[in-house]
C-alpha cells in the first residue's frame, strides 16, 4: 500500500512539472506600437523673472523741504510730469536777484559805451589823451564781462528754480514713495521709486555649462510659458546675453524680448524653453508602458523580431504625459525601427517567445 502511494506522488511531480515546463515556456502575448523616427531638438527649460529695463530710485536734483507731493503710489505718469516740489522761496529770490544784478549790468555796459562813444569823438580833435581813450576802451571789455557773467547767473539760478520740481525722466508706475511734506530731503535721499510697464523683458539665468551653446547667436528659437496661464506658449527672441559668470550660483543671465501684448507685469514669473544647437540625435516617441526599469536603474525597451523579443537599452530625452522620446543608448536608432512592445514587458527578457496580438 505504501509503495502505491509513492508511485501515484512521483507521478503527480512529473505530471505537474511537466505542465509547468509547458505553461512558462508558451510565448507571452504582446501588443506593440510602430514608432517614427525624428530628429531630437535639444530643448533647455528655465524660469525667468519679468523685470521693467527701467527701474529707477529717485532723488531730488537739489536740497530743500518737500512743499507738494504730486503722485502717490500706484499712480500712472508721463515722461517729463511733475512728481514732487520742494520750497521754492529761496530759489525765487535768488532769480530775483539774478534779473536785477542782469538788469544793472546791461545800464553799467551802456554807460560805458557812452562814455567810449564821447571819448572817440574827443580823440578825432585830439582834446583828450590815448590813456583816457583806452580806460574807456576797458570799462566797455569789463562791462561785457559782466553783463556775461550776470547772464550765466541767471541761468543757473532759473535752473535752479526748475530743480525744485522733480520730473519724472520716464513713463513708468511709481512703485514705491519714501518723503512725506515737510521732510528735508538732500541729493541724496531716496524720494520715488518709478517703474516702466511697457518696456519688460525676461532675465534668466542660464547654468554657466551652456554658455557655449548661447554665443554667436546661435540660439534662435525659445518659447515664453507664463506661469499666471500655463496655458499659453509666446514665441520669444533672446535680447541680450551678458556673458559675465556670478561667482555665487556659476549662471549668466539672458534677456529675453517680451511681447507687449502677452500680459506680463513686472516680477511675474515665466518658463522659458531655449531650443539648443541641433547634436545630430535621432530619437522616437513611445508610450511609459513600453520602459522596463531594472535594477541596476538601466531602462531598456523590446522591439518584435518576428516571434522574438530585442532588447535594447535606451534613454530618455522628454517626457510628456504618457508620453516619451527615447534614444539608444549606443548605437544607431535605427534598432527601433521595429515594431515597439508596449505590454508585457516586465515578463519579457532578451530573447524571449513572443506572439503579437491582433486586437
Amino acid at each position: 500500500m505504501h509503495c502505491k502511494s509513492a508511485f501515484v506522488s512521483v507521478v503527480m511531480t512529473f505530471v505537474l512539472l511537466s505542465w509547468s515546463t509547458v505553461t512558462w515556456s508558451a510565448p507571452v502575448e504582446v501588443a506593440v506600437f510602430q514608432a517614427k523616427e525624428l530628429q531630437y531638438k535639444n530643448k533647455l527649460l528655465l524660469s525667468g523673472t519679468v523685470e521693467a529695463k527701467q527701474n529707477a530710485t529717485l532723488a531730488s536734483l537739489e536740497a530743500g523741504v518737500v512743499n507738494a507731493l504730486l503722485v502717490e503710489v500706484g499712480d500712472a505718469v508721463a515722461s517729463g510730469q511733475a512728481l514732487l516740489k520742494l520750497d521754492p522761496t529761496l530759489a525765487k529770490l535768488e532769480l530775483e536777484q539774478s534779473q536785477a544784478s542782469l538788469e544793472s549790468a546791461e545800464v553799467a555796459l551802456l554807460e560805458a559805451k557812452r562814455q567810449l562813444e564821447e571819448v572817440e569823438s574827443l580823440s578825432k580833435k585830439q582834446f583828450v589823451a590815448p590813456t583816457l581813450l583806452a580806460e574807456r576802451r576797458a570799462s566797455v571789455a569789463a562791462g561785457k564781462a559782466e553783463l556775461a557773467k550776470a547772464h550765466a547767473t541767471l541761468a543757473v539760478n532759473k535752473e535752479t528754480l526748475r530743480r525744485q520740481t522733480l520730473f519724472a525722466p520716464f513713463s513708468g508706475v511709481v512703485m514705491k514713495r519714501d518723503v512725506d511734506l515737510g521732510e528735508w530731503v538732500t541729493t541724496q535721499t531716496h524720494t520715488l521709486t518709478l517703474v516702466s510697464v511697457d518696456d519688460l523683458r525676461l532675465s534668466v539665468a542660464v547654468p554657466q555649462e551652456y554658455i557655449n551653446a548661447f554665443s554667436n547667436g546661435r540660439i534662435t528659437e525659445l518659447v515664453i510659458q507664463p506661469d499666471y496661464d500655463q496655458s499659453k506658449l509666446i514665441k520669444g527672441r533672446i535680447q541680450a546675453i551678458v556673458p559675465v559668470i556670478n561667482e555665487s550660483t556659476r549662471s549668466f543671465v539672458v534677456h529675453v524680448e517680451v511681447p507687449s501684448q502677452a500680459g506680463f507685469v513686472a516680477g511675474m514669473s515665466a518658463q522659458v524653453e531655449f531650443e539648443l544647437p541641433s547634436v545630430g540625435a535621432q530619437a522616437i516617441w513611445v508610450p511609459k508602458s513600453a520602459l522596463k526599469y531594472h535594477p541596476d536603474g538601466a531602462l531598456s525597451v523590446f522591439v518584435a523580431n518576428g516571434n522574438i523579443a530585442q532588447r535594447h537599452t535606451v534613454r530618455i530625452l522628454e517626457q510628456r504625459g504618457e508620453q516619451v522620446m527615447i534614444s539608444v543608448v549606443s548605437g544607431d536608432n535605427a534598432a527601433l525601427s521595429s515594431p515597439i512592445i508596449v505590454t508585457a514587458v516586465q515578463l519579457l527578457k532578451s530573447g524571449s517567445e513572443i506572439t503579437v496580438s491582433k486586437g
